[in-house]
């Protein structure tokens, strides 16, 4: 019955004032389908529509926080455009293991996450669910700045993990919980940096002007391998790419691990592991996002992300 509405829909809307806006005819179709699918839906102050939801018992999402949340989105046709859980992919038929599915970082109250999503979130408790309609209009930041609104309304169907207040904190916590879990309880090395040698070759350190070459597995703390230039490790993974060359990364030592960084345009955290190893040694090391890609992210790897890497250095 949905496409059929919205297909009705759809042909009606060719028919209208050419000087019509966008949103205008959005807001006649969002209208009429809510009309023909949803008569109880229920309307928010800024204008989303609740189609249903879940009550959770955990934490209330408050502004000027952070949460991490379970998505995907579809039109009003049901067809699915994005999807962060991995079931839903593999049902769809799209899922890749190159994608991350897992939960993802929405801030509150700091203009990264729009208008229409963030009213959403604020009336969500840790582990509750919601399904939404999201009109093409508060898919941009109420504070402004960059953004590229949608141009149809959204279906957003929303399972709220985790409830932040302060997201360094919460970096901190899963650290020293994946080293309990693993590492027996390792302590830091520095704040928020951990680093532990598997095999330790005994040679002299690597000097400055000195090259190495690493192998290395970067992953998530959730166990999911974002890179590897090990070809069996990349293809146990479903990672293998043909057009990558799967040798070691080629690396110069530089006195500080600040020049090393720059110069070989590496992360932090990678960098420190590097200058604690020499040729033949292997080690593991994982840290905060403040030693690897912030609060940015780099497009695979999201905003506040700590990583953990293995690595070993080639013989000299």
């Amino acid at each position: 019955m949905i496409v059929a509405a919205f297909a009705g829909l759809t042909v009606y809307s060719c028919a209208k004032d050419k000087s019509e806006s966008a949103n205008s005819v959005q807001q006649r179709i969002l209208e009429a389908y809510l009309t023909e699918n949803c008569p109880n839906a229920e309307r928010t102050p800024l204008g989303n529509y609740i189609l249903s939801r879940e009550n959770g018992t955990g934490k209330q999402a408050e502004m000027y926080g952070a949460v991490y949340i379970e998505y995907s989105t579809m039109t009003l046709s049901g067809q699915y455009t994005y999807t962060n859980q991995a079931d839903v992919a593999r049902q769809l038929g799209s899922y890749s293991a190159s994608n991350y599915y897992g939960p993802a970082l929405m801030e509150i109250g700091y203009g990264t996450t729009y208008s229409g999503l963030e009213e959403l979130l604020l009336m969500m408790r840790e582990g509750g669910s919601m399904t939404a309609i999201i009109p093409p209009w508060l898919t941009v930041s109420q504070y402004g700045g960059e953004g590229q609104q949608e141009v149809t309304n959204m279906i957003y169907k929303i399972q709220l993990k985790h409830v932040i207040s302060n997201i360094l904190q919460f970096e901190r916590d899963t650290l020293i919980a994946y080293s309990k879990k693993y590492y027996d309880g390792m302590d830091s090395v520095s704040s928020g940096f951990y680093f532990k040698k598997l095999y330790d070759s005994g040679k002299d350190t690597i000097g400055q002007g000195e090259r190495a070459g690493i192998w290395y597995v970067g992953k998530l703390l959730d166990g999911w391998v974002f890179d590897t230039n090990i070809a069996d490790t990349a293809k146990k993974y479903g990672i293998y790419d043909v057009s990558n060359s799967y040798t070691a990364l080629d690396v110069t030592y530089e006195s500080t691990w600040s020049e090393m960084a720059e110069l070989n345009s590496l992360t932090e955290g990678f960098v420190r592991a590097a200058k604690k190893m020499t040729y033949g040694d292997e080690a593991v090391t994982f840290f905060n996002s403040g030693y690897g890609y912030g609060s940015d992210g780099n497009g695979k790897i999201g905003a506040f992300q700590p990583l953990f890497f293995y690595m070993r250095v080639d013989e000299e």
